[in-house]
């Protein structure tokens, strides 16, 4: 069995044997630790390692499971004989190591700073194009969903998302990038009133544009 710990933005794995379901019922959760069989050859033969690994690497399938995606690369590795996660014969001393390791990262790694100047050109294009359409949403008009679901994916795709959100659900990641964009535009505000200009909105109504898309996704599910 392959056991994943997230962590910010990493992913500890290791494998270790089954665990006793009746033992650990209502545990699992509590330990924010997922599990997954990648490594039975009854279940899993190289071409539905390769299928299922396809599947949860897709950012627009309901299936996509960044978590299981670490487990699968993983899983490859060991088949091709490279090394691969590390076995544990207790889940004891599996579960330690993995909750020491994510305790190791939370004391090295935090989110970088991001301000309006540190968005690439590309980026801001997006943002603009994303802004434009959210305006006509708010004076009523009727803009082009499919341009709007677009850009919405060019932006979560984008070198600025990767920095802000975690990878592991797409609409909470959704929501991170929007507040973050909606950051941006109050410093955006601060830079205008110091230099006497009007405040560019891009940041604001693309940011209002992202949480909309993810309030909707949500409710959806939710229902």
């Amino acid at each position: 069995m392959y056991y994943v710990k997230r962590r910010n933005n990493n992913f500890f794995v290791a494998r270790g044997p089954k665990f006793n379901e009746s033992a650990w019922v209502g545990n699992i959760p509590e330990l924010e630790l997922l599990y997954y069989d990648y490594d039975d050859p009854d279940h899993w033969n190289d071409v539905y390692l390769a299928k299922e690994a396809r599947i949860v690497e897709d950012e627009n399938s309901d299936e996509y499971d960044p978590a299981a995606v670490a487990a699968v690369r993983g899983e490859t590795q060991r088949r091709a004989g490279k090394e691969g996660p590390p076995w544990f014969d207790s889940l004891d001393d599996l579960i330690k190591a993995l909750n020491n390791a994510a305790e190791e990262d939370d004391d090295h790694e935090r989110k970088p700073i991001i301000l309006p100047e540190m968005i690439d050109p590309d980026t801001r294009r997006v943002i603009r194009k994303l802004a434009k359409i959210e305006k006509e949403r708010w004076e009523e008009k009727e803009p082009s969903t499919d341009a709007m679901f677009k850009l919405e994916s060019k932006l979560m795709k984008s070198s600025f998302a990767n920095l802000v959100r975690d990878g592991v659900d797409y609409v909470e990641d959704e929501k991170m990038v929007a507040a973050h964009l909606l950051f941006l535009y109050t410093q955006e505000r601060q830079i205008a009133l110091l230099e006497g200009r009007k405040p560019d909105e891009d940041f604001l109504l693309a940011g209002s544009c992202l949480y909309n898309i993810a309030s909707l996704v949500q409710m959806m599910e939710e229902e």
